[in-house]
């Protein structure tokens, strides 16, 4: 999220010169909201905790796609994604 916002917003300026190229980067990424870095950041220490708690990659991606509030995925959520796979809903 963050650096993808600030990619964007790097490529829509016009450079002219190095140290304007410079300076054009520093502003893309100052432009980028805290909100934007806080969502960024709590969505990356969900992937790690989703790694940590030995969850495979279609897993992880599940469950961090349904975990929105928390920085850790919760049991709750683990437990959904088992139960969805006895029920046979979701791809294995």
């Amino acid at each position: 999220m963050y650096w993808g916002y600030s990619k964007t917003r790097y490529r829509q300026v016009k450079k002219t010169s190095f140290p304007d190229t410079k300076a054009k980067v520093v502003e893309a990424l100052e432009a980028c909201s805290i909100e934007t870095i806080r969502r960024f950041c709590n969505r990356t220490f969900r992937w790690m905790d989703a790694y940590r708690k030995g969850l495979s990659i279609k897993q992880a991606a599940w469950c961090v796609k349904k975990q929105k509030r928390h920085r850790t995925i919760s049991k709750k959520v683990m437990d959904e994604w088992d139960n969805m796979q006895k029920e046979g809903k979701e791809g294995s």
